[in-house]
């Protein structure tokens, strides 16, 4: 088993993508690290 505990600053990441986008034959997404804090939560993935 590889220790990641150097190299990881998040719990788990996941690649968020548009949906609507996705149907039209485009992925649109962007990597993002959770836990997120909470100020970012509405703010930041509006632009996904």
């Amino acid at each position: 088993m590889e220790d990641l505990s150097d190299s990881r600053d998040c719990a788990f990441e996941a690649f968020i993508t548009n949906l609507g986008k996705y149907n039209e034959g485009y992925l649109v997404g962007e990597w993002v690290k959770f836990p997120i804090p909470t100020f970012m939560t509405c703010s930041e993935n509006t632009r996904i």
